[in-house]
């Protein structure tokens, strides 16, 4: 699995400014905290970048477990009529329950060793992280493609 999702979609009719004012919105609606996941919102350049999370489970002892969490980073390029995503650098840390950071998911083995992290359960949050990637790529695609924005109301 690579990861890093990348692709330019036509939304047709809809302005760079139409198109990078209802991304904002997506985020604020899909993220915890909309605000601070923004770090850079460029209105001249069209442009958003943006680090999120979500929570990844692992299979133990035949029940699922939270797994720690995946980080990653975004970037929305918008132009008239387009908008390109990235979605880059994901990345498994541990929390308080549980313990042990894979690393970047770029990596074969998890970088707490397999000792520490089985192989299989690396491959689950590596798959876990896949799904809730392309789920949340597609709700942005949708959301965009449905909810063109008017410059002015």
């Amino acid at each position: 699995m690579k990861f890093e999702y990348s692709a330019v979609v036509v939304v047709d009719s809809s302005t760079a400014s139409a198109l990078q004012s209802q991304a904002r919105i997506f985020v604020n609606q899909n993220f915890t905290s909309g605000k601070s996941v923004i770090q850079m919102d460029d209105t001249i350049s069209h442009t958003i970048i943006g680090n999120g999370n979500f929570d990844v489970h692992v299979k133990a002892l035949g029940g699922t477990y939270a797994g720690g969490h995946v980080d990653f980073q975004f970037k929305l390029e918008f132009r008239n009529g387009k908008f390109r995503y990235t979605f880059s650098r994901f990345e498994h840390s541990g929390d308080l329950s549980y313990k042990y950071s894979g690393g970047l998911l770029t990596s074969e083995k998890p970088a707490c060793g397999t000792f520490n992290m089985i192989k299989k359960q690396w491959r689950e949050i590596k798959m876990e992280t896949d799904s809730k990637t392309k789920h949340l790529i597609d709700g942005l695609t949708v959301f965009l493609k449905n909810h063109p924005a008017a410059d002015t109301f």
